[in-house]
């Protein structure tokens, strides 16, 4: 999870440093509305989600709930592919 000022800090290639330090993670990126440029960017740079305010407790627990049955199918799939072979 990045909150926006990161980005503003960091520009652009935070997304890439993130990247190659955690191969396939996902990334949420807390923003405001009137950041439309940033979430632009950030969809470009495969953010898995960017969240605005207010930021609801659920809304968060529910992206994060997302990634995590979304990695355990791939595990899945992996398993039964193992299997196949």
């Amino acid at each position: 999870m990045v909150d926006y000022e990161v980005v503003n800090a960091y520009g652009a290639r935070i997304y890439s440093r993130i990247n190659v330090a955690c191969p396939g993670c996902n990334l949420l990126l807390l923003c405001d509305q009137n950041q439309r440029d940033l979430i632009k960017e950030a969809v470009a740079h495969d953010v898995y989600a960017c969240i605005l305010p207010p930021y609801e407790e659920w809304e968060v627990l529910t992206m994060i709930r997302n990634i995590i049955a979304k990695e355990k199918l791939q595990e899945q799939k992996k398993h039964y592919k193992k299997k196949e072979l």
